[in-house]
């Protein structure tokens, strides 16, 4: 046990990589709470009202099965990275200690992390219990235990159908391949879901949620496929300590066929993969080009062949926008106002200048902020960084080069948004021109407080590249900030009666932003890399 709780203590600090930046990481960590404050009370205000019913029992198999799903997406995806592509497995198998213990101490860490999900998503629902059952102690006893126990069983099963996949499909054991398919499926799955979402209509919405409030039984299908899930319910709303048991026996049936499985199938497989053949590179022509030029086409080069980077941050500025597309495209509703829509003369009815530049600032916030190709500028080099700091181009160059290519990506998928404008409304074409002025200022200003936010804390500690977008703060914090941006720009519109003046005042604040970031970021950035 002191193997494997030394191991722990090391895997773990090696993953949250806090070090000197402890302070730093912990203020990024609260300014993200506090950023879904409001949705954490809307929670707790909804669970109040529904505990306070006959549907408590609905409601509460309703979010542990939501947890349980986010769990089992998240496992999809670490899983696999630290147990198989991580960079420590080699130094860890020749450890003299039991396979189980680094098998444990792996499994911990990506327990940790899942737990987090679970107490965001648990904890209003736990006040909420409190309050409206305060008698009920061997209830609210259950639902503190279910706030560790709840992520258990689907971690599990994600780990053993992991460990199948990779044992059985060597096709997968390459790292870039497995992330790049787990990419793109993953940006089909969402695609999908909002198109899908956005499709049905608001009386459909209405007759689900009316059979969903007539008996919890509904949910009997996402319940057998996360069968833990009702007796954990039960152990909380009825007290059951027999639920609790059935429970605690899911548990430990799942936890023993994981281990069985992990001395079955995960250490033959690890210790037989090819620890990264190299590709005999071909014979290129080498054409003469500007430094800042090659930096950049570096730079682009490592995002779209690294399918970590390629379907987190290249394809991730294409989702949300290639969704918004498709659901104006697809939705029936939509589609029946198109002759209306239009019909519309919408120059007469507002000055289209005017609105094609806000619309586009304000998309441009939005979809800029998405991405995380700039809020992981610095991140994406790792241990490399030095490379960063001597190489024959002022650092001032590099982050304008790494600024924009942010920029650029941002800009495209922010315009990819007029495609819906047209087939909807008519007007002429030369109006976008104002759409993309917009969309141009806006997430440029983004990128700008992207880069000094990773600049100022990149994390440099990964063992793989999905860590570098998937684990990093940096990303958060990038979109919880732009949209603080952005609700100065609200909060703007609503002191200023003239449109035509609001939008003169706007415009000249987004570029003098724009003017303060382009002189300080570059200072302080390269004044804190080169303290590293």
């Amino acid at each position: 046990m002191r193997n494997f709780a030394v191991l722990t203590k090391a895997l773990l600090k090696n993953s949250l990589s806090l070090g000197k930046k402890k302070a730093k990481t912990l203020a990024l960590g609260a300014l993200i709470v506090v950023s879904i404050l409001p949705l954490l009370w809307m929670l707790y205000t909804s669970s109040v009202d529904m505990f306070a019913s006959r549907f408590d029992l609905m409601w509460l198999e309703m979010f542990l099965v939501a947890t349980a799903m986010l769990v089992l997406w998240t496992a999809l995806f670490t899983f696999a990275s630290s147990f198989y592509f991580s960079n420590d497995v080699p130094k860890l198998l020749v450890l003299p200690v039991p396979s189980w213990t680094i098998v444990a101490a792996k499994f911990v860490i990506n327990y940790i992390s899942c737990l987090t999900i679970s107490l965001i998503a648990l904890l209003p629902l736990l006040v909420a219990f409190i309050q409206t059952h305060p008698t009920q102690i061997v209830g609210i006893v259950m639902f503190v235990l279910q706030l560790f126990l709840n992520i258990l069983p689907p971690l599990f099963v994600m780990s053993v159908l992991t460990m199948l996949v990779m044992r059985f499909m060597p096709f997968f054991a390459n790292k870039d391949r497995f992330n790049l398919v787990l990419g793109l499926l993953g940006i089909v799955f969402g695609v999908s879901v909002g198109v899908m979402s956005n499709m049905v209509s608001a009386s459909d919405g209405e007759v689900v949620m009316n059979l969903m409030t007539q008996s919890p039984v509904l949910l009997g299908m996402a319940t057998k496929l996360f069968f833990h899930v009702p007796s954990a319910a039960q152990s909380i709303v009825d007290g059951s300590f027999v639920s609790l048991l059935v429970n605690v026996a899911i548990i430990v049936a799942l936890g023993a066929l994981f281990f069985v499985c992990a001395q079955k199938l995960y250490l033959p497989t690890v210790l037989s993969m090819s620890q990264g053949a190299q590709k005999k590179g071909k014979r290129k022509t080498i054409r003469k080009q500007g430094a800042l030029a090659s930096y950049m086409s570096v730079e682009l080069k490592q995002l779209v062949r690294t399918p970590a980077y390629l379907s987190n941050c290249v394809l991730g500025a294409f989702i949300m926008p290639i969704v918004l597309v498709l659901v104006f495209v697809i939705n029936p509703q939509i589609r029946e106002l198109l002759p209306m829509a239009k019909a519309l003369p919408l120059a007469d009815m507002f000055n289209l200048w005017i609105f094609m530049f806000l619309l586009g600032a304000g998309s441009g916030f939005f979809f800029g902020s998405v991405n995380g190709i700039s809020g992981t500028a610095f991140s994406r080099q790792g241990r490399n960084l030095d490379f960063v700091k001597y190489i024959p181009l002022a650092m001032e160059k590099q982050i304008l080069a790494k600024m924009g290519i942010g920029i650029a990506f941002s800009l495209l998928g922010t315009i990819i948004i007029v495609i819906p404008a047209h087939f909807i409304f008519t007007y002429p074409v030369y109006y976008d021109l104002m759409f993309v002025l917009g969309a141009l200022l806006s997430t440029v200003l983004i990128n700008q407080i992207a880069i000094l936010i990773d600049g100022l804390h990149p994390k440099l500690n990964w063992e793989d590249e999905t860590q570098a977008v998937k684990n990093n703060m940096n990303v958060m914090a990038e979109l919880f900030l732009s949209w603080l941006v952005l609700a100065l720009f609200v909060g703007l519109f609503f002191l200023i009666d003239n449109l035509t003046v609001y939008t003169i005042v706007a415009g000249l604040v987004l570029v003098g932003l724009i003017v303060v970031f382009g002189i300080i970021t570059p200072k302080l950035v390269i004044k804190h890399l080169m303290k590293i």
